[in-house]
């Protein structure tokens, strides 16, 4: 339907296979539950995803938030805030933040931006489960991404929390 509201909540769960657990045919048995909460209030989506394993396991590759459109029309200018790399880069190259302690990527073009942030206070965004380089990268193929667990041991029925956000804005 159509309608007006001032704010927008939108929640999901996902239960998810892992490389190990997933047969051909798709089938499989369900390693990890993902409880997602988007809250929209107009500008900003406040994303909210916690993890609770179904039995131990071992996480290779996390990201958490992530997004597309990095296009010369949409996107084409990347920066990171509280980065190592804090430069300007272009859309058509990789680019990583340089660190795990990044809070905040922002794209933009002409007309509007578009930051994609983690809440260093809440969980797993406090860099813990992640030691890399880039907190924050973008790809060729026009993704950005928020990395936030690789390689670590989680434990069956333990709550992991992540809390970041969508904003977008006009270019001033």
């Amino acid at each position: 339907g159509t309608g007006y509201a001032n704010n927008i909540k939108i929640v999901w769960t996902n239960l998810v296979q892992g490389y190990n657990t997933q047969k051909v045919d798709g089938t499989g048995r369900e390693i990890l539950q993902e409880n997602h909460c988007l809250t929209f209030d107009g500008l900003t989506w406040i994303s909210e995803v916690d993890l609770i394993p179904l039995e131990d396991i071992f996480m290779q590759t996390w990201y958490g938030l992530q997004f597309t459109g990095l296009t010369a029309n949409l996107y084409p200018n990347i920066r990171y805030k509280g980065a190592t790399n804090r430069g300007l880069y272009n859309y058509s190259v990789n680019s990583i933040c340089g660190d795990n302690t990044a809070n905040e990527m922002i794209v933009f073009g002409d007309a509007h931006k578009l930051a994609l942030g983690i809440d260093s206070e809440i969980d797993l965004g406090n860099s813990e489960y992640y030691s890399g380089t880039k907190r924050f990268f973008s790809t060729t193929y026009g993704k950005g991404y928020a990395f936030i667990i690789e390689n670590q041991n989680m434990y069956a029925d333990n709550l992991y929390s992540l809390k970041g956000y969508y904003k977008f804005e006009p270019v001033n």
